[in-house]
């Protein structure tokens, strides 16, 4: 048997994508525990690349929606949520402006629950659209949870 006939077997798929997804968890709880404020000791914001959302849905949610493009009010914005700490730069929406105005509800909830609630979210999504893949693929057959972890 070849190694890609290995690996590619359904018993070792599955256990690397739930290996995987342990692995991943581990390490987002870890680093959760590890940074008590909204920025590492790296000098980077909790969530990466969410800040540029949020912080989007803050300007939106600040009323200031037509300024959303604006360099200085992003970064005003990000400063606000993650006073008094600093973040090493600044994570710029250049998104749709309906993308803004989606997070907008969001942006009014604390970032670091706000953060993990679009965490569940986008798992969520994920899930949905690994099961709304079933009827097109139908060798997947029972092994769709398996294409989930592997996702």
């Amino acid at each position: 048997m070849s190694i890609v006939q290995r690996i590619t077997r359904p018993r070792f798929l599955a256990t690397a994508g739930l290996l995987g997804f342990v692995a991943w968890l581990g390490a987002f709880v870890t680093h959760e525990l590890r940074t008590p404020g909204l920025v590492d000791a790296a000098g980077l914001v909790v969530g990466r690349d969410f800040m540029g959302f949020y912080g989007a849905g803050t300007v939106v949610a600040q009323g200031q929606g037509r300024s959303l493009y604006e360099p200085a009010v992003q970064q005003r914005a990000q400063a606000q949520v993650l006073s008094p700490e600093k973040q090493q730069g600044y994570f710029y929406s250049v998104h749709l402006a309906s993308v803004a105005v989606a997070y907008a509800p969001l942006a009014r909830l604390p970032y670091r629950l706000a953060f993990y609630l679009h965490t569940l979210l986008m798992a969520g999504a994920l899930l949905l659209s690994t099961m709304a893949l079933r009827p097109c693929l139908p060798r997947l057959g029972s092994r769709w949870r398996s294409a989930l972890l592997l996702c």
